[in-house]
């Protein structure tokens, strides 16, 4: 029940009750995507260096894991610690492999600032937010392991999605900064898998 974020450039985790602890200090001052392996390390994008970089979850020590990217935003971590990640501003979705990181699998292009980005719990989806068009994608696992054409899981006119998530029944949540633009007044979308409706 734990959460951790990057604030004033330090990794924290924060309990429930509200204590925190740093878990690496001065790691990046603009972090966007954040996501933990089955190793307690950490992964996290940093926007500035266009890298991501490795955390260990121990000692808070910080290297590159892998770059080349133009903005690295979300990030989901898949099954055997594979990493999902997307580019906002070249609109690229690629998957890394952590035990040859330094090879980027495409699965997208062309997205209109790509963000958000989670797996549903078969791994046989693939949500990645299109900011721009207020789009949710899904991208479907095929007989051959390749992720097929998006399709359009749920799309709002006017709308300026953010961050995503995706909880153990399958549901899809994320974030819509619309209102005057600002991201104290966000709102939480949630749409259940399949052809259920997005709600409030």
């Amino acid at each position: 029940g734990n959460v951790a974020l990057v604030e004033n450039s330090h990794l924290i985790e924060m309990t429930i009750d509200g204590d925190f602890s740093i878990i690496s200090p001065s790691v990046t001052s603009n972090a966007a995507g954040l996501r933990m392996l089955s190793t307690g390390d950490w992964v996290v994008a940093d926007v500035n260096s266009g890298r991501l970089l490795l955390i260990d979850g121990k000692t808070g020590g910080s290297s590159t894991l892998t770059g080349g990217f133009n903005w690295p935003n979300g990030i989901e971590i898949g099954s055997g610690d594979r990493i999902y990640v997307t580019d906002f501003s070249t609109g690229r979705v690629q998957s890394v492999d952590l035990d040859d990181p330094s090879t980027l699998t495409l699965i997208a292009s062309g997205l209109q600032q790509a963000n958000g980005i989670g797996l549903s719990p078969d791994e046989d989806v693939l949500y990645v937010i299109e900011s721009w068009r207020a789009t949710v994608l899904a991208f479907d696992l095929q007989k051959d392991g390749t992720w097929g054409s998006p399709r359009e899981f749920h799309y709002t006119q006017n709308g300026n999605f953010q961050g995503l998530n995706v909880d153990a029944c399958g549901n899809v949540y994320w974030t819509d900064v619309s209102p005057n633009n600002n991201s104290t007044l966000s709102h939480i979308w949630r749409k259940p898998p399949g052809t259920g409706d997005a709600e409030l």
